[in-house]
């Protein structure tokens, strides 16, 4: 069953931009591992200095090894100083996707 993360980031006003940045290299990266099945960012054009990640694994031990990535750690390093609060995050399986397969990935 795949593995769901959610994070929602909000930055400093005049830290938008970098923030962006620093997603995109990250999401770059993210992108060639093998486990990781979706990443996505969302940005709602009412609320600019938010960002939405959502990120679809194969399994929770494909994420565990993208959460001890050296591009993830790289990532935690630098997205403090960016933020304005701190980031909120949800991990888990998707819950209806054994009803339908729109419910999930697989």
């Amino acid at each position: 069953m795949s593995f769901v993360v959610i994070a929602k980031l909000t930055a400093k006003p005049e830290t938008q931009q970098q923030l962006q940045e620093l997603i995109t290299q990250t999401a770059k990266a993210s992108w060639l591992e093998a486990g990781l099945l979706k990443y996505i960012l969302v940005k709602d054009p009412n609320q600019p200095h938010s960002f939405v990640l959502v990120e679809f694994f194969n399994s929770e031990a494909d994420y565990i090894l993208h959460r001890d990535s050296s591009h993830l750690n790289n990532f935690r390093s630098q997205v403090s100083e960016l933020l304005a609060g701190e980031p909120e995050v949800f991990r888990g399986a998707p819950a209806l996707a054994q009803l339908d397969p729109k419910a999930g990935i697989n």
